[in-house]
């Protein structure tokens, strides 16, 4: 559950591994940024001596907006974060791809 102005910054999933988020109700809006140097690095500063948002600072982010019943699903080692833009119910789950999958 995540009430209206809650977040999770942005992290890497857990190990490396995909993830998937499916809303129940509400709307969520997820930013996902490839795990390139460029991007590691600035999560690992964490945008310290700033105050500006570090998807401001990522490269080849994306962004979404998921209402009830949309699914998303975050390829392996993914940055991601999350905003609830209304009171919401979701979801979410880590899975390993055989081989890895694609970084």
């Amino acid at each position: 559950m995540a009430p209206r102005g809650s977040f999770r910054d942005f992290a890497p999933p857990a190990a490396g591994a995909a993830s998937f988020l499916h809303v129940l109700c509400g709307r969520i809006a997820v930013a996902c940024a490839p795990p390139s140097p460029a991007n590691l690095a600035a999560w690992h500063r964490g945008g310290r001596g700033t105050t500006a948002f570090l998807g401001a600072f990522l490269e080849g982010g994306r962004r979404a907006s998921l209402s009830a019943g949309d699914a998303l699903f975050v390829p392996c080692g993914r940055l991601v974060a999350e905003a609830a833009e209304a009171d919401a119910c979701a979801h979410r789950g880590l899975f390993w791809l055989a081989g890895g999958g694609p970084g």
